[in-house]
């Protein structure tokens, strides 16, 4: 079972390599690549957390991997806010993040 500690790692770990990847980014194309193996980090480990909260009979630990997770979104949404607001003219998409945030705080919901 993942623990959220580990949720965390990847997320960090996620999150650098993006930024890495952005800065070096010259045209509005390739923050656009950018932006979508962000998204498809963040729904591997959307299917990480769902594996791993299947695995735990604790009510508590299934809710804490849901509450990481929003969090983990959150954390990618004000990336993506930054990188926006810094790039005007990329095209940034926000949708497969809101509803990967959007299905985690209903599986918290459910299970806190």
């Amino acid at each position: 079972m993942t623990t959220t500690q580990e949720l965390f790692s990847y997320e960090q770990a996620a999150l650098a390599s993006f930024s890495a990847a952005v800065e070096h980014a010259r045209a509005d194309g390739e923050f656009s690549h950018e932006v979508a193996r962000l998204e498809g980090r963040l729904e591997q480990l959307h299917s990480v957390a769902v594996v791993s909260a299947r695995q735990t009979d604790d009510v508590a630990q299934v809710a804490a991997i849901w509450q990481t997770m929003v969090e983990i979104c959150e954390h990618a949404l004000a990336r993506l806010r930054e990188l926006a607001a810094a790039h005007p003219g990329a095209s940034i998409s926000y949708d497969k993040v809101l509803d990967l945030r959007s299905d985690c705080r209903a599986r918290h919901a459910f299970h806190a």
